[in-house]
Parts: structure tokens; C-alpha cells; sequence
């Protein structure tokens, strides 16, 4: 039988609400954590603020955590 993993993924703003944290957990089927890695806080500048708009945070979310916490894993 194949080994399975299920991953899960959250985002969230620091708790000084001037960034966001990536944060991403391995478990098996019975989801018995395997692997747990985090990023460093992303800290948005005002202008990328002004400049990505709605966008902000779907590209931080995707691009700038979930991305490189994903190629990251060792499982």
C-alpha cells in the first residue's frame, strides 16, 4: 500500500498586524505530524502595499510562503 501524507497549510498576520506567517504540516493518513516547517515573517513595504492591492495577499500566501515551505519538505 502506498504511503500517504496530507498536507495542511495556514497563513496568518503577526500578532503586531504588520506581516504574515507561513506555516505548513505533514501528517500521515492517521495524521501523525511528520514534518512542520515555518517561514520568517514576510513584512509587506507600504509601497508593495499600494502596488499589489487586493493582490497582496494571495501573493504572499502563495508565492512568498506556501512555495518555498512546499519545496522545502523532506517527505
Amino acid at each position: 500500500m502506498p504511503e500517504v501524507s496530507l498536507g495542511f497549510f495556514a497563513l496568518e498576520e503577526t500578532k503586531t498586524s504588520d506581516g504574515y506567517l507561513g506555516a505548513l504540516l505533514v501528517t500521515d493518513e492517521l495524521t501523525k505530524p511528520e514534518e512542520f516547517r515555518v517561514t520568517f515573517p514576510v513584512k509587506p513595504s507600504v509601497m508593495q502595499r499600494r502596488l499589489y492591492g487586493e493582490a497582496l495577499i494571495p501573493h504572499i500566501g502563495v508565492k512568498l510562503c506556501a512555495e518555498p515551505l512546499f519545496e522545502a519538505l523532506g517527505n
